[in-house]
């Protein structure tokens, strides 16, 4: 968490997370996650490991 991100959560109580686009190569959904690397990240609609980011 970078120091103004930890700024904003102790005076407004909020933190913004950075969004990260995939999609799905099995079932071609399309969707966001928190998690930066693509490798842990699942389908959410099929559960598939094969993902890729989109840009």
């Amino acid at each position: 968490m970078s120091a103004v991100q930890t700024l904003k959560a102790v005076l407004f109580g909020t933190v913004d997370t950075e969004q990260y686009n995939y999609q799905c190569e099995v079932c071609h959904a399309e969707f966001t996650s928190e998690e930066q690397s693509v490798q842990t990240v699942a389908c959410p609609e099929c559960g598939s490991y094969n993902i890729r980011e989109r840009l």
